[in-house]
């Protein structure tokens, strides 16, 4: 996974860091389309905003194989 803008929470304008929740993600998909890379925009979280399982786009070939699309990729907490 590629998380898109990391440096907007590497610094102390935002007043925030990013918190990787998870590193993988396992999708069922044809081989024609496995992605070489995941990438996901993080430029409008927030402080205590959330990037989810179920936000991640990807083609609509590969099924993500956990259960709970509620679970969190990446948190954005105050520093």
């Amino acid at each position: 996974m590629v998380f898109l803008h990391l440096s907007l929470y590497s610094n102390a304008v935002t007043g925030g860091h990013l918190k990787m929740m998870r590193s993988t993600l396992k999708y069922l998909c044809p081989a024609e389309h496995i992605p070489q890379k995941i990438e996901m925009d993080i430029s409008n979280l927030d402080i205590d905003d959330g990037l989810f399982m179920r936000d991640i786009e990807v083609h609509s070939s590969l099924k993500l194989l956990s259960k709970n699309e509620n679970m969190p990729v990446a948190l954005v907490a105050a520093k």
